[in-house]
């Protein structure tokens, strides 16, 4: 019987850590997208989040998951960093990478990006200053007329063609080249420029000529244009970006990121030239924002890509490339490589809601989970380090229209007259009378603090509000009003409830062990203490055969009859045990 009770308890333990198997992994902390936001919206200091990059990112993923009012705040903040002059960010140090990225947020709120497009063009500066060479291929002879820009406006040479070759320029290493830089009137017009454009026309050789533009360093030729026709528009941009405005220094990271950036916006500069003497097709982050920047959704970047791809779903087991990545399997449409990168994201999540930083959150949650439902409170306008500034009747220091409107904004720029008490724009019956007015239904700000309007915000109880740190209505709680659960007030205003995976389900499993635990020693103990046999082998005391067969024959028959105590005991013990067993298994079966 004691086998059997302890096979039972063995049982009952391998089912104790089944649950505990699918307990971790099912727990609900350890994925949750809208700990993410929550995290995000943490860090807020009147709309800046660390800088204009993090900032930008942030405004648009607070932007595709609706949280409109956080994604306004970090673009107002966006805005007031622009060089008003330059149109470029942030104002007093105008970088071309925190530009491009300002330009991208503005493009998706809807606004105007000409002015930022026009400053990078212009911050670009001239990167491939080796051999650029004209080819045209054809069996014919004659002239072609080529235009370009020179100091004083545009200059036109006539050029001389014999059968592809060039008799007047001696400059390049084979006479079927054309140096642009060294066989025209103005040098240097390639090598000195960012961007040049020529009008190549060569009629006089028939519309079957191959116009080819060709770049050369060392043994290394690249195609960059080519046009069967007599006439061809070249535009040759021979540009990069650096990383300040100050240098004359090319920065790979500043204009991988800036030519995707520009390309989404439809900018028509572009840097890929000279991108791609630098280009690395090993590395994930070059091939993503190729691919990004390019305008077909297949190309051997995407193929380049897929391949670095780990067989855990990550790229280089890195955050912030396996975001850009992602973003460029999502252009293509590469499902498969995309869901494995995504679930690899999903395990780097930290405890907190974030990964790693504000940036890598930021950009995790805009690349793949904005399809959430998130209710965040209102986004608070205090600053740096919790210092109150927003918020005090005063509009001072940084504090603009954009950032502090309450301190800021003046009435004519609250109301917007056009019958439509709009409360979330800060409309109320105090600064909008026209618009808003005790009847309208909504219960606006002034209504609500002053309870000056039972119709609009009702007599039992005050309207709800989330986010105005006041428990209002069916609210538990509410930010700093949370005496009902301290410092466990969530952000949908509810006091927060231990789910099924938490801590809870622990308590309850362990309870479970040391009850079984408990029980199965209670009977092992008492069985060991009914026997009153030595546990070892015992030596008899020495006696003669005789008296020992006397004993045998005098000795009266023994019949070995159960004590009824002991039987009870042990009763008991399988009874309590077999509850015990019974209970956990109720238990177990709830979980």
């Amino acid at each position: 019987m004691q086998a059997k009770v302890l096979n039972s308890i063995f049982i009952t333990f391998t089912l104790f850590l089944s649950v505990i198997a699918i307990a971790y992994a099912e727990d609900p902390l350890s994925f949750n997208p809208v700990k993410g936001y929550e995290f995000l919206a943490s860090k807020n200091e009147n709309g800046k989040y660390e800088n204009v990059i993090t900032t930008a990112i942030v405004a648009l993923a607070f932007k595709d998951v609706g949280a409109t009012a956080h994604a306004e705040q970090a673009f107002a903040w966006l805005k007031s960093q622009e060089d008003i002059t330059q149109h470029c960010w942030p104002k007093g140090n105008c970088k071309s990478k925190d530009t491009a990225f300002a330009i991208w947020a503005l493009n998706e709120f809807g606004e105007n990006t000409d002015a930022g497009e026009e400053y990078l063009k212009s911050a670009l500066i001239p990167a491939l200053q080796r051999n650029w060479y004209l080819e045209i291929v054809t069996t014919n002879s004659g002239s072609c007329r080529i235009s370009y820009p020179g100091p004083n406006g545009r200059e036109e040479e006539t050029i001389q063609v014999e059968a592809g070759t060039f008799p007047q320029c001696t400059a390049a290493t084979t006479n079927t080249f054309f140096d642009l830089n060294q066989c025209l009137r103005i040098r240097d017009v390639v090598a000195t420029r960012s961007s040049v454009d020529f009008d190549i026309n060569c009629a006089d050789l028939g519309a079957s000529s191959i116009i080819s533009i060709i770049y050369n360093t060392q043994n290394s030729y690249s195609l960059v244009q080519q046009a069967t026709t007599d006439r061809y528009q070249a535009v040759i941009n021979n540009g990069c970006f650096s990383d300040v405005s100050t240098t004359n220094t090319c920065s790979k990271d500043a204009s991988l990121f800036t030519n995707w950036i520009l390309a989404q916006v439809a900018a028509s500069t572009n840097v890929e030239i000279w991108l791609k003497t630098v280009y690395d097709p090993l590395k994930p982050l070059d091939n993503a924002l190729f691919a990004l920047a390019a305008k077909e959704t297949t190309s051997t970047y995407i193929s380049n890509l897929i391949k670095a791809q780990r067989n855990d779903g990550s790229f280089n087991n890195d955050v912030h490339e396996t975001v850009f990545a992602m973003l460029a399997l999502k252009k293509s449409g590469s499902t498969t490589e995309l869901n494995a990168a995504t679930e690899w994201l999903k395990t780097k999540q930290q405890s907190d809601g974030s990964w790693e930083n504000v940036q890598n959150t930021a950009l995790a949650l805009y690349s793949a989970f904005t399809n959430v439902p998130v209710s965040l409170p209102a986004p608070n306008f205090n600053g740096p380090n919790g210092a109150p500034s927003c918020g005090d009747e005063i509009c001072s220091g940084d504090e603009t229209v954009f950032t502090c409107p309450q301190d800021c904004e003046t009435i004519s720029s609250v109301c917007n007259e056009n019958s439509a008490c709009e409360a979330a724009a800060g409309e109320d019956s105090d600064n909008c009378s026209a618009d808003c007015y005790c009847g309208d239904q909504i219960c606006d700000d002034y209504e609500r603090s002053t309870n000056a309007c039972a119709t609009d915000c009702g007599n039992d109880q005050p309207a709800e509000f989330c986010g105005d740190d006041v428990a209002e209505g069916t609210e538990e709680c509410d930010g700093a009003d949370d005496s009902t659960c301290p410092g466990l007030c969530t952000s949908s205003c509810s006091c927060e409830v231990e789910e099924s995976g938490g801590v809870g389900k622990w308590l309850l499993m362990i309870f479970i062990f040391l009850l079984l635990a408990a029980a199965g020693f209670f009977y092992v103990r008492n069985k060991g203490k009914g026997s009153s046999k030595p546990a070892g082998k015992t030596t008899q005391e020495y006696r003669p055969f005789t008296s020992q067969m006397e004993k045998t024959q005098t000795q009266q028959p023994k019949w070995n009859m159960p004590s009824s105590s002991g039987s009870s005991l042990k009763t008991k013990i399988e009874d309590d045990l077999d509850k015990s067993l019974e209970e956990a298994k109720k238990l177990l079966k709830k979980l």
